[in-house]
């Protein structure tokens, strides 16, 4: 198992503001419609845990390949620490924000919620980050008045744009965008505004303003500068291929890993990856757009070629 990849089947997630993108993106044609997300790899109550597809492990799931095989992550965690999630939306998301560590362990949780968005297409889009208020006490005032008219910052959206995402910061992801996704297994959201849409049985989302100014952070024209990337990330390049990877200040470590031909490369720690563009060979095995598999922590180097974009995840060192 040490250079094998382990396959996943992704867990399709319907949405109200979802569509029919994930799957044509992905090339994920069993999906149904109305799809807004598909967890690349998870491991959420309620049985939310990915089956593997390759052979010598099928059938079993992510948490059972945690618990069973622990020289795969050779991780610090006990439990798998990530939510990694391909984003398609046709209609904004509700505007929201996550708990901090504190909060989470509130509600139970081992946790807080920092996230970060890799944008893999953006057509006439955007994104919300942060708000226009004055200072703290402003915003607070405006949330707790429900006035939101121009109170949100948007932001144009860009093809290959990284944000990062900490708890507590008001955010929000436009449609019209194709992102991948990396979150902290905290799966819980406090949203503030949801645009007064209903659901199919005509009801509204719940809103959670009282839970969100508890973790509400105030944002700077600087730190919101510093969040967003629109530039090349310490990039190394090798013979065959361009690896890129993306500063955050979390648990998680992202990168992007371009082939365009033949290469290898080193590696610490296992890599959740997923194949975003392209096709080719991994370490001996075939790859194509929409492919989740992980490399195992004792897997050291990797041989590949083609012509693909990887994005991976793996736990900060």
């Amino acid at each position: 198992m040490k250079r094998e990849l382990l396959f996943f089947k992704p867990i399709a997630r319907k949405t109200v503001w979802g569509g029919t993108t994930v799957k044509e993106y992905f090339h994920y044609p069993d999906m149904e419609d109305g799809v807004g997300q598909a967890w690349a790899f998870a491991d959420q109550p309620g049985g939310l845990s990915n089956e593997c597809l390759t052979p010598s492990l099928s059938g079993m799931t992510l948490h059972e390949i945690w618990d069973n095989y622990p020289e795969v992550f050779n991780s610090r965690y006990e439990k798998f620490p990530f939510i990694i999630s391909l984003v398609g939306p046709e209609d904004d998301l509700s505007i929201q924000l996550h708990p901090d560590t504190a909060s989470a362990k509130h509600y139970g949780f081992n946790s807080g919620k920092d996230e970060a968005w890799y944008f893999l297409e953006a057509s006439n889009s955007s994104l919300i980050y942060g708000h226009h208020a004055e200072n703290q006490a402003s915003l607070v005032e405006r949330l707790q008045h429900r006035d939101f008219d121009g109170l949100f910052r948007r932001i144009p959206a860009h093809k290959d744009d990284f944000v990062y995402l900490p708890a507590g910061i008001i955010h929000a992801l436009g449609k019209n965008n194709v992102v991948y996704e990396i979150q902290q297994a905290t799966d819980l959201t406090w949203r503030i505004y949801d645009y007064e849409r209903v659901d199919n049985e005509g009801q509204h989302r719940e809103l959670h303003l009282s839970q969100a100014l508890d973790v509400l952070n105030h944002v700077t024209d600087e730190s919101i500068a510093q969040a967003i990337s629109r530039v090349v990330a310490n990039e190394h390049t090798g013979d065959g291929y361009t690896f890129n990877t993306y500063r955050t200040e979390s648990v998680f470590s992202v990168a992007r890993l371009r082939c365009h031909g033949q290469g290898n490369i080193s590696k610490e720690g296992y890599w959740l990856c997923t194949v975003t563009e392209g096709s080719g060979i991994f370490n001996g095995e075939r790859i194509s757009c929409g492919d989740n598999f992980i490399v195992s922590a004792e897997c050291q180097s990797m041989t590949f070629s083609g012509d693909f974009i990887v994005m991976i995840t793996t736990e900060t060192r």
